[in-house]
């Protein structure tokens, strides 16, 4: 009889463990979530950036004659940049 007492406490103790164990799983998933989110998020704002530079600058350059509308250019992505304005209305 004690013995009965003391395996339905243990089960109870193990099922508690468990539903804490599992809770705390879900918490930590939700934060991976959100963290992988923030990676995702970052990594298309760096495709932008290289398909600007590759847009703006790298081709522009290949004349002599545009060098200094890519430094006007590169200026004014400094000068947001440092703001934090955007100037463009796709966003």
């Amino acid at each position: 009889m004690a013995l009965e007492i003391l395996l339905t406490i243990l089960y109870i103790i193990l099922a508690i463990v468990f539903i804490i164990v599992g809770a705390y799983l879900i918490l930590l998933l939700h934060e991976t979530r959100k963290s992988l989110s923030s990676v995702n998020k970052m990594i298309g704002h760096m495709d932008s950036i290289a398909r600007f530079f590759d847009e703006k600058v790298a081709r522009p350059a290949g004349s002599v004659a545009s060098i200094t509308k890519v430094v006007a250019d590169l200026v004014d992505v400094i000068k947001e940049f440092k703001g934090g304005k955007r100037k463009r209305s796709d966003e």
